[in-house]
């Protein structure tokens, strides 16, 4: 896969990465000096700074890419709270985002931008959480990179 190809699909997991480090920042799950401000797609966040959240994160993301791409979904589950995150929040199929046009990435660049910005109209939870979980939930046996990870181990 080119360098071209691959951009809306690392677009997409490095926007999933920045909204998972959101919700947790919103649900009050790590206290707010383990977070530090980041900017991404010219949007200010909170970044966990935790060395084993972020590659939790980050390992949890490389398998949820292709399972919302497969029509599946992803549920970040922060103490009571249940963020849930199917195709159904994007205008464009996200099961076309492999080779994009520029014009497609910039849709999708525009659609991720959004995702975020919906975070920040969320207040802060008060009173911290105890527990934090990302579930996925595939939306067909044919998804190779998750049943890799799990005879790994990884989930």
């Amino acid at each position: 896969m080119e360098k071209t190809e691959q951009a809306p699909r690392l677009l997409f997991a490095a926007t999933l990465e920045v909204l998972i480090h959101q919700l947790l920042y919103v649900g009050n799950a790590y206290p707010s000096q383990s977070f530090t401000k980041t900017t991404f797609l010219g949007i200010v966040g909170q970044t966990n700074r935790y060395v084993g959240v972020v590659d939790y994160i980050r390992d949890c993301v490389e398998m949820a890419v292709p399972v919302l791409v497969a029509g599946g979904q992803m549920i970040v589950l922060i103490g009571k709270e249940r963020f849930v995150l199917s195709s159904r929040h994007f205008e464009i199929k996200l099961e076309n985002i492999e080779g994009a046009s520029s014009q497609l990435l910039q849709t999708l660049e525009g659609q991720m931008r959004d995702l975020i910005l919906s975070t920040h109209a969320m207040q802060r939870r008060k009173e911290s959480s105890d527990s934090f979980q990302i579930q996925l939930k595939p939306n067909n046996e044919n998804c190779k990179e998750l049943t890799k990870g799990m005879s790994e181990g990884k989930w």
